[in-house]
């Protein structure tokens, strides 16, 4: 029987598109001089631009690079051409799974802070090696090796042996934390400053900050009293608070994503929730005031109650602490690709309407905290967008008006003296364009070297911008952490920083402080600054500028500060102006002598440089009876000056090559060795007094911090300039030379006479008054 078959329908529609496409498909000929012309092509541009080198510099290392590039690419193009062709022969289930994988595995790299390049090949060798090992598997289990002779019947079993090999060695390497690498030295501690009254510890009869203090601790909540997901904010709430409309500081609350996260939560931006957890003294008080927000993170992995340490620290010695719920602004699992935009905006904003509650409640002579509350000692706590959240409440709180949107009220004008900021991001909203700048407010700053979210200390762009023009005490100061990373300051988010499942594991937590250590350096700092500057304790002061005051407290690790008060007086910041011979003192000129490298610019910070500028100073074997030297000079005069007044200036490690190529030898490429100079200070009468860097400490040498499972994952440099401040007082350069005439002091020289080449950044050149 035979069976008929309908005609192709639209024969001639069908014809004419197969003679289109026959005319329009180039001959072997016409591909051959395509490739030849595309080739030329190739050639020309690298080879031109191999050849502007060479001339350049003389040497044939341009042409050995550009053909090494042409055989690297011709071998990965036609490596990707061959799996391209194999892909177009396999079956259509093996390029819908393949393709599935692919799009799950670069989603899940998205996340993990790996170069861009390195991760997709990571990719595509996982794809590889698992399709290749399945496949070998399969045939093995199906028994077609024994269709096969010879080499042919080995191949599938060592394909598969090799697969499964390397499956095994990969997933170990991800699973199994690699070694730590040996601590480098700290520089504070081997230099004689050690032990020196240049570095006093802290009386044997001052407490801990981080011991618990004789205050009985109470808990509540309040919120809403309408939240869905936790009972805490919503039955369950001690205190009600009204939502507040914050739809016009989240326009990227809209949408599909916005759809769902409303659907989630139970209500949209117009109607947020004012929902906090409080720890609290048993007693009148009335007790300074603590805001706390955290940053952000998976929004159903709920960030507000990983701050229960310092909330019971704080609330025992004192302290009203409340960490705030501020998760419906996070990230959600629905986001794939971000979540809200800008919404640190909010994030501060929301921490006003807080303290206008609370304000609120200390004036109800009927509630709880009724009169409990000193509203005129106020700290805000932020933790990564909320570190950056805090300081733009701070500056949100002294304006009328919404810097965005000048229909918008603020008008708040509380009493907060205080913020910290810990691992805190930096740009992620700009009001008005600009960055927040601070004034007459205390400020801390702490970070982490190993943080692989904010993998630079971008939080030092905040530091600089805070500024005291008033006349009352105030001070800030930088804290950066050697082995901390981002997410063990709150216990809920751990000690992984980025990705999720398998992903997160090219995190090495080998190289991190535990966290019991870490959350102790935060209570000693965040317990210290809050005792400095709402209580006035100065016994606890010296610890912002030197942590080896509060060694006894703090766990063992490196610990680089900086510090500045409200009394300074800066010589030299280079900040004014691209001239490298004028300083900012009004009248004070710059110079160097013998430098191999001296210029001034932006400080380059591992993720983008700085908005901070410093001067960059170089030496290296300088000639016989030269000494490599960089003097600072100002009117006699122009800086009142006492016995008690201090010399303070900031330096980093540059970990530049310090010589010129023809005068390098093995000593000075030594980039292990403390780095160490000499300060010297000169009257008009020609005295001069002159102390070792060591006086106080040693500089230590840039941390390499590896925060992955190999140093070659990283997308970013291993090391970046932390600026530490540098302390001498005045009465010790009085004790080497007596007639030294404080009020006639003209120059500040660095002599570069105790390491034989180096390279440094300094900045913030001046003097203190120690009130």
């Amino acid at each position: 029987m035979t069976l008929e078959t309908s005609p192709p329908r639209w024969p001639r529609a069908r014809a004419l598109v197969r003679r289109a496409s026959a005319m329009l498909t180039p001959s072997t000929t016409a591909w051959r001089g395509a490739s030849i012309g595309v080739g030329l092509l190739t050639l020309a541009v690298i080879g031109s631009a191999a050849v502007g080198e060479m001339t350049a510099d003389s040497r044939l290392g341009p042409i050995v690079v550009a053909v090494a590039v042409l055989l690297g690419a011709a071998l990965l193009i036609g490596l990707a051409l061959l799996l391209l062709g194999l892909l177009a022969r396999a079956p259509l289930h093996f390029r819908w799974t393949a393709g599935v994988g692919l799009l799950a595995l670069l989603l899940a790299m998205k996340f993990v802070p790996v170069e861009p390049m390195i991760g997709q090949g990571l990719v595509l060798g996982a794809l590889l090696l698992s399709a290749v090992t399945g496949g070998a598997v399969a045939v093995l289990v199906r028994g077609r090796w024994r269709d096969a002779r010879g080499v042919e019947r080995a191949v599938p079993f060592a394909l598969a042996l090799l697969g499964l090999a390397t499956l095994g060695l990969a997933t170990r390497w991800l699973l199994v934390p690699s070694d730590a690498a040996p601590a480098p030295a700290n520089a504070a501690l081997r230099s004689r400053a050690a032990a020196s009254p240049a570095a006093p510890a802290a009386p044997a009869a001052l407490p801990s900050p981080a011991q618990r203090g004789s205050w009985e601790v109470k808990t509540l909540t309040y919120g809403a009293g309408t939240d869905l997901l936790r009972e805490e904010f919503g039955s369950g709430a001690t205190l009600r608070t009204k939502p507040v409309d914050g739809s016009g500081l989240l326009e990227s609350w809209s949408g599909v994503t916005g759809w769902a996260r409303t659907r989630f939560w139970g209500f949209d931006s117009s109607k947020l929730p004012l929902n906090g957890r409080v720890w609290f003294p048993s007693g009148d008080g009335p007790f300074p005031l603590v805001l706390m927000t955290h940053g952000n993170h998976t929004a159903a992995d709920f960030s507000d109650v990983g701050y229960r340490y310092l909330g019971e620290l704080l609330a025992s010695r004192g302290y009203i602490f409340v960490s705030l719920d501020e998760n419906f602004l996070n990230s959600m699992d629905a986001e794939l690709f971000g979540g809200l935009e800008s919404e640190n905006g909010a994030r501060g904003w929301l921490l006003l309407e807080h303290l206008r509650v609370w304000h609120a409640w200390n004036a109800d002579r009927r509630g709880p905290f009724a009169g409990k509350v000193d509203t005129a000692r106020i700290a805000l706590i932020g933790h990564s967008r909320g570190g950056e959240a805090a300081a733009h409440a701070a500056a949100f709180n002294r304006m009328a008006v919404h810097p965005d949107d000048g229909t918008f009220a603020l008008g708040y004008g509380y009493a907060i003296r205080s913020v910290i900021a810990i691992a805190p991001t930096e740009g992620q909203h700009q009001p008005g364009g600009t960055d927040p700048r601070l004034r007459d407010v205390n400020y801390l700053v702490l970070q982490g070297s190993h943080d692989s979210d904010m993998s630079s200390f971008q939080g030092l762009n905040q530091y600089d911008r805070v500024g005291f023009p008033g006349v009352e005490d105030r001070f800030k100061s930088a804290i950066y952490i050697h082995g901390a990373n981002h997410g063990q300051f709150n216990s809920t988010w751990g000690r992984f920083d980025a990705g999720e499942g398998l992903m997160r594991r090219f995190i090495n937590p080998a190289v991190l402080l535990r966290q019991d250590d870490q959350q102790r350096v935060a209570a000693v700092y965040v317990s210290a600054f809050l005792d400095c500057t709402l209580r006035g304790v100065r016994a606890l002061r010296p610890l912002f500028w030197d942590w080896r005051y509060g060694a006894a407290w703090l766990p063992s690790t490196i610990y680089l500060t900086q510090y500045e008060d409200s009394t300074m007086k800066v010589v030299a910041s280079y900040e004014e102006d691209a001239d490298l011979a004028t300083g900012t003192a009004l009248g004070s000129s710059l110079a160097g002598h013998s430098l191999s490298g001296w210029r001034e610019g932006p400080v380059p910070l591992r993720g983008a440089p700085a908005r901070n500028r410093a001067a960059t100073l170089a030496w290296s074997s300088p000639r016989q009876g030269e000494v490599p030297s960089y003097a600072i000079s100002w009117p006699a005069g122009s800086v009142p000056l006492l016995a008690t007044s201090v010399l303070s200036f900031a330096l980093a490690d540059a970990a530049e090559d310090p010589a010129p190529d023809d005068a390098r030898d093995d000593e000075q490429r030594d980039a292990t060795a403390a780095l160490d100079l000499s300060v010297q200070l000169r009257d008009r009468h020609g005295h001069t007094a002159r102390l070792p860097l060591s006086h106080v400490s040693s500089l230590q040498r840039q941390l390499e911090t590896p925060a992955l499972q190999a140093a070659w994952l990283h997308a970013e440099p291993l090391s970046e300039p932390i600026l530490q401040t540098f302390r001498f007082s005045l009465a010790d350069f009085l004790a080497v030379t007596p007639q030294l005439d404080l009020g006639a002091l003209v120059e500040l020289r660095l002599l570069f006479d105790r390491s034989r080449a180096g390279a440094v950044l300094l900045d913030q050149v001046g003097f203190m008054n120690p009130r």
